[in-house]
């Protein structure tokens, strides 16, 4: 008796063979497009990284402030004062390429200053409603630095490639410290 040996594939295998590397190319096409997608914002950060800082440092005043000193509904280029809940204020302010903020006591005086962040083109607020401030800063690279005080100019304006980060955050107390 002759035994029959079969060579190749049956079309069953072949089809499970094509999706397999149909699937494979699919899960290694989708990993370029998501590392392509972490470059990019990778490099947006890179671009203005002290705007995140700032924003967290904006929020966690505002969070532990009693109230907003100066509200105003529409976009202001002017200082953000918060006022304690022991008196004094806390004040975020443009100067120059800085965003500034500073701790000031009762009486107006002065008890210290830091800068937040640094390469500052622009910074704007306002207060939508009586608890809600929305922050916006616009900032560049080294490479990019603006001399602008208290002024938002678009990136295509000014021929360097700006990045704006915008924050909303509430005041949580308006009269002991809580939540």
């Amino acid at each position: 008796m002759t035994a029959h040996l079969e060579a190749g594939a049956t079309v069953v295998e072949l089809l499970i063979a094509v999706i397999l590397v149909v699937i494979a190319v699919l899960a290694g096409g989708a990993l370029i497009v998501q590392s392509a997608r972490l470059d990019r914002s990778v490099v947006e950060s890179l671009r203005f990284p002290d705007g995140e800082l700032a924003l967290g440092w904006i929020r966690q005043d505002v969070h532990g402030s009693a109230a907003l000193v100066n509200p105003t509904v529409s976009w202001s280029h002017g200082p953000l004062r918060l006022r304690g809940f022991s008196g004094g204020e806390v004040v975020f302010a443009p100067m120059n390429d800085l965003l500034i903020r500073r701790d000031v006591d009762e009486d107006g005086v002065e008890i210290s200053r830091r800068f937040v962040a640094r390469r500052l083109a622009g910074w704007r607020w306002r207060s939508p409603t009586a608890r809600l401030i929305e922050v916006e800063l616009r900032g560049g690279s080294s490479t990019d630095r603006l001399r602008v005080y208290g002024e938002m100019r678009p990136a295509e304006q000014s021929g360097r490639a700006l990045r704006t980060v915008r924050g909303l955050m509430a005041l949580r107390s308006s009269g002991a410290r809580s939540w």
